[in-house]
């Protein structure tokens, strides 16, 4: 599912949506999604330019992570997040 919901739109409103509307939740097209995904999935989303990713190896760097089980960029670094990934 996109993020936002577009089908149908004139393309000022198509604008207006993707810069002020948070988009949809992951979770609630996909429940069981890992949080870390989430938090991946939703920091690429991230409105400001500085709460996003820098490059898009940053971003693959972060889903090569997910995918081995590490910690996430995306998350918080406290000590009881990083305890139990490890």
């Amino acid at each position: 599912e996109p993020p936002f919901a577009l089908a149908g739109r004139a393309l000022s409103e198509v604008a207006r949506i993707v810069l002020e509307d948070e988009p949809t939740p992951p979770r609630r097209f996909a429940p069981d999604l890992p949080q870390d995904l989430v938090a991946v999935v939703l920091r690429s989303l991230a409105k400001e330019p500085a709460r996003r990713y820098a490059s898009v190896d940053e971003f693959a760097a972060d889903v090569q992570r997910f995918r081995a089980h590490e910690p996430v960029h995306a998350r918080p670094a406290g000590l009881g997040y990083r305890l139990r990934k490890f």
